[in-house]
């Protein structure tokens, strides 16, 4: 392969070596790389939009001393430097990688690869699930903001942001380059905006919804038309796969035609699609059924639809299902279109599908908790034959993970994930209520037609807080992103995610994204007596542009990160702002990387801000204090207070009979039991409502009594004491501002904890 050169040194190789600015020769049949890799013989110069291309495995060049380089693209010069993440703020699942798809394509037109992510945000107070468009210009190697699309009002199953998150993004372009994107609902009237303009992703139109009662969107574009696939609920007893298909479409603006039921599995049944693949005048259809109730998914079904005549007809094209006898029903199904059956017992989820080289292949799960096996099978695509048998990819001992395969740049891959383990390893302590539950490890391996499989390789670890979920093959790829794949809050804590981050890998691997400076830390930074280093500036920045994105950082008035501190002087200067920085009094020290800890007799900090005189986002009846605690153990002191007497807003952790107690600007005591003095403990208060903050929730609501109880604080905000009652403890991070509800309580714990992970704190 070539690459452009310029005069003198133009970038450097993968380990950080200078490629000499000469002109790179195509690779010669039968040559190996220095790691003796064979070396395949090409003759690219450059991409169809003339942008120099990266050297994969298998390929090699050298530069002017013989040495072989894996050639970064031509940008001027420079390594590539920044986060493997390019997004950061999911809300809990960032998209479905085959039960609603395609959510990543790339449009050759732009130069850029589009990816529908729904991230968390308050608006107006409110928590809202925010699908946005994020975008890679593979021309200007860049990261351009993302741009609002929709709010995903799912509440199927709870109150939104928390309990619903199945109105995920799905979309493309259409014949003139106009982007769409479809979701927002689940059993709803399907949300559907369009791009300003051709290739305009700056702002989207909002479009006429469509149905009533549909989700999980499959768009499929043509050379004049939008073939929309979903599904949709009879209101009853069935969960139905439908097509609306354009009967005009030009300049954005469609025209839909009539509801198509396409496939139903009969009453007490639900149909999931994964990919709807176009292959000229068919789109190709794989499905899984399962009960109502969706506790079992069984069976694999491939379906062909003929845009011409409307009909269906099985892969093996020994039966067809006339339009008008449509839809196709259970029978037919399972007699005709079902191309992998499970036995008793046994399950699987949203099976994945591609065509390559005239083959169609097929990737799903199947087996039980605890034993169930990755597969692939293919197809003679003319004539629906089975080549070969099945090929075992790996095992999982969750059927419910998922299996997502795409054409690569010989063969097909593969990308699974698979469990590490008890689920309490991520995030918190507490066994989850299903003992398998999706996400973990990520797995990959490649195949082709003359060398079978090859082993399967990790390509990412599950971490302590975050398990890898959602592998989303990138729909038309370019080579530089072929893969999208995002972070899964734990089970326990799944519905409190917020602050997830997604990562882009294509054929030279992840592809990075620079922030940028933050002139929030930059200042705070630079007002400490020690610089930090680069990962953990790094860390912090990451910390703020989440509580920026999910609008905490806003309705914050002080935030302190003792962990790591070199003195007491850092650990009291407050992130947000150069204002209410502590100042400590009698024995109060630093306890290793752990952050100040009192001594329990005189030793407190206070901040100069009192709740009824300050006129600031906390007021007695508006306001939240926490710490993060890092030692355990009974204690008669207070960890949070106000002023010198016995102060009207105070938090104990844990006393010395096990409860936790407060008072939240009034006489009413909220009290409660507690072994447990480690994590985030706190206390907040709205209107006439006080809790405790525990671990990102608010635990113990308590009717205040009002107006006989109200008491002014009497004082600054302290920390490690309450009057005279003090506690030793040390406090790896401590906050107060603006109450917030738990929705956001919980994104800002997963972020903080985020950073305590990285420094090795918790």
């Amino acid at each position: 392969m070539l690459v452009k050169t310029v005069t003198t040194v133009v970038t450097t190789d993968s380990t950080g070596k200078p490629v000499d600015a000469i002109p790179v020769r195509n690779a010669i049949a039968g040559e190996t790389d220095a790691a003796g890799r064979p070396v395949t013989p090409v003759a690219v110069t450059e991409d169809p939009l003339g942008v120099p291309v990266r050297l994969v495995t298998g390929k090699a060049a050298q530069n002017s001393a013989g040495q072989w380089v894996d050639t970064l693209p031509i940008s001027g010069g420079g390594a590539v430097t920044g986060d493997d993440w390019f997004a950061e703020l999911g809300a809990t699942s960032t998209w479905y990688a085959n039960s609603t798809n395609p959510s990543a394509f790339y449009v050759a037109e732009m130069g850029k690869t589009l990816q529908g992510i729904t991230d968390f945000t308050v608006v107006a107070g409110n928590p809202v699930k925010q699908v946005r468009l994020y975008s890679r210009d593979h021309v200007a190697k860049t990261w351009p903001a993302a741009v609002d699309l929709f709010t995903d009002d799912s509440n199927s199953t709870g109150t939104q942001p928390a309990a619903d998150d199945h109105g995920v993004f799905g979309g493309g372009k259409d014949y003139q380059v106009y982007i769409h994107g479809f979701g927002g609902v689940h059993n709803g009237a399907m949300k559907h905006v369009v791009s300003v303009g051709p290739g305009d992703i700056s702002s989207f139109v909002t479009r006429p919804t469509i149905g009533t009662s549909y989700a999980y969107p499959h768009p499929v574009f043509d050379a004049t038309q939008i073939n929309l696939f979903c599904r949709s609920f009879d209101g009853s007893l069935r969960y139905d796969l439908i097509l609306r298909r354009t009967t005009s479409l030009a300049g954005g603006v469609e025209t839909w035609g009539a509801e198509i039921k396409i496939l139903t599995f009969g009453d007490n049944s639900r149909v999931y699609l994964g990919q709807a693949l176009d292959a000229g005048n068919e789109i190709f259809l794989i499905c899984t059924q399962a009960d109502f109730g969706d506790t079992l998914r069984k069976h694999v079904y491939i379906l062909v639809f003929d845009k011409t005549t409307g009909n269906v007809r099985n892969l093996a094209n020994t039966k067809t299902v006339l339009a008008a006898n449509l839809p196709v029903g259970l029978s037919d199904a399972d007699t005709f279109f079902r191309v992998v059956g499970y036995g008793a017992g046994e399950e699987g989820v949203t099976p994945s599908m591609c065509i390559e080289n005239g083959r169609l292949h097929i990737g799903y799960i199947q087996g039980v908790d605890g034993a169930a096996n990755v597969r692939h099978r293919y197809f003679d695509l003319a004539t629906g034959a089975q080549q070969g048998g099945v090929n075992e990819l790996g095992s999982t001992n969750n059927p419910r993970n998922t299996v997502t395969i795409t054409p690569g740049v010989v063969g097909i891959e593969a990308r699974w994930t698979t469990n590490v383990g008890a689920v309490s390893e991520y995030q918190t302590p507490a066994l989850p209520a299903v003992p398998y539950a999706s996400g973990g490890d990520l797995w990959g391996a490649s195949w082709t037609i003359g060398g079978g499989w090859a082993a399967a390789t990790k390509i990412r670890a599950a971490t302590r807080a975050h398990k890898v979920d959602s592998p989303n093959a990138v729909f038309n790829a370019h080579p530089d992103i072929r893969w999208t794949y995002a972070e899964r809050a734990s089970d326990t804590q799944f519905k409190l995610g917020g602050d997830l981050r997604s990562f882009a890998y294509g054929d030279n691997g992840i592809v990075k994204r620079d922030w940028g400076d933050d002139a929030d830390v930059t200042a705070w930074a630079a007002r400490r007596s020690v610089p930090l280093s680069a990962s953990e500036l790094s860390d912090v920045k990451a910390l703020v542009r989440t509580l920026k994105g999910c609008t905490g950082w806003a309705s914050s008035l002080g935030i302190y990160i003792g962990a790591k501190a070199p003195a007491l002087a850092d650990a009291w200067q407050n992130l947000k702002a150069n204002n209410y920085n502590q100042a400590g009094s009698g024995t109060i020290a630093l306890d290793g990387i752990n952050g100040p800890k009192g001594d329990g007799v005189s030793g407190k900090s206070d901040v100069p801000y009192n709740l009824a005189t300050a006129g600031g986002l906390m007021t007695p009846t508006d306001g939240a204090q926490w710490f993060w605690g890092m030692t355990e153990g009974q204690s008669a002191g207070y960890d949070i207070g106000c002023g010198v007497g016995l102060a009207s807003w105070r938090c104990q952790a844990r006393s010395a009979t096990d409860t936790r107690n407060a008072r939240a600007a009034n006489s009413t005591a909220i009290t409660a039991a507690s072994t447990s003095a480690l994590g985030m403990r706190g206390l907040r208060r709205t209107g006439n409502t006080g809790s405790f903050i525990v671990d990102g929730q608010g635990a113990n609501s308590t009717a205040l009594t009002v107006p006989a109880g109200e008491i002014s604080p009497n004082g600054n905000l302290t920390f490690h004491a309450n009057g005279t009652a003090f506690a030793s403890r040390a406090h790896a991070l401590e906050f107060f501002g603006a109450y917030r509800g738990s929705d956001l309580l919980g994104v800002e714990h997963n972020a903080f904890k985020r950073l305590l992970l990285a420094w090795g704190i918790v």
